[in-house]
């Protein structure tokens, strides 16, 4: 039985998808459909938005998966249209939405400092201690500044020349600039407050890079995300800290620094989202400064 992400299941209820090959790795298959991209995943990887996995390990290099021409996708399986390439017997489906009300406590932020704290050079995360003496840190680092001062100004035009100078940056199939943007839209609260924001930096981001950061980018705008995320936002719910960390550990291994640099980003979207300011309206009309 393979998993699937419910968006994609319900996709493929009511219609066979074309598409064609997009990518490929020894344990992930990417298709391209139009703008968007499907993932096939191999037994063992975090299941993720418009993706489904395979029960067992899987390469797909040695697969032989037709290039250059029209695949179609179906809940029965994967064909080139004249032969089955891959054949699906049923699914586990999984909802892979994120619906987060409230800004996370700061005590959220300390734990994943905590962890960082204690990681080798993996990643952006030294900016967090100061520490940017690798040439990508450094580069990035008044970057990042710049993009945080810009969104708490609230002002779309700001915020989207910052991210245009952040974007795309940074070693890796996904730069670490793009984890790091993915990171800080995950804990922005799904409300009306900041939705315009969080639109703002992912359709920005998403013009300046790869395709598939571009699809992470546009999943976090909506609020999904992959399963080792969500298992983290469940353990800050839970405030399990040995749990937590558990769940902090697993989303750090994800790619070379992914992991770790969607961790920094989350750190300061935490910070950053606690001490934003918006206005809101008492109940006798009179306008007021709250916490988000």
């Amino acid at each position: 039985m393979l998993q699937i992400d419910q968006e994609l299941y319900m996709e493929l209820q009511k219609n066979t998808i074309e598409v064609k090959m997009h990518s490929c790795f020894h344990s992930t298959w990417n298709a391209r459909r139009d703008q968007e991209l499907i993932t096939f995943l191999a037994g063992g990887k975090c299941l993720q938005p418009m993706s489904l996995r395979f029960e067992q390990p899987i390469d797909f290099q040695e697969c032989r998966i037709p290039t250059g021409r029209p695949l179609y996708l179906s809940l029965s399986g994967l064909s080139d249209g004249a032969e089955e390439i891959f054949q699906f017997t049923g699914f586990e489906v999984k909802d892979l939405k994120l619906n987060l009300k409230r800004p996370l406590e700061p005590e959220c932020a300390g734990w994943i400092r905590a962890f960082l704290k204690k990681q080798d050079e993996k990643g952006i995360h030294g900016i967090i201690e100061g520490n940017v003496n690798d040439r990508f840190t450094g580069y990035l680092e008044p970057r990042i500044q710049r993009f945080r001062a810009a969104v708490k100004t609230r002002d779309h035009e700001n915020i989207l020349n910052a991210v245009n100078q952040t974007a795309g940056c940074g070693p890796g199939l996904t730069p670490s600039s793009d984890d790091f943007l993915c990171g800080y839209i995950s804990v922005m609260p799904r409300t009306e407050a900041y939705a315009g924001i969080r639109k703002v930096i992912a359709d920005t981001a998403a013009a300046k890079t790869n395709d598939i950061s571009a699809s992470l980018l546009k999943h976090a705008e909506k609020g999904r995300f992959s399963e080792d995320i969500l298992e983290l936002f469940l353990g800050f719910k839970t405030k399990d800290r040995k749990k937590t960390e558990s769940f902090i550990r697993k989303v750090a291994d994800f790619g070379s620094s992914s992991g770790c640099d969607f961790l920094t980003g989350m750190y300061y979207g935490i910070l950053d989202a606690r001490e934003r300011k918006v206005e809101s309206i008492d109940q006798v009309g009179n306008q007021k400064k709250c916490l988000l």
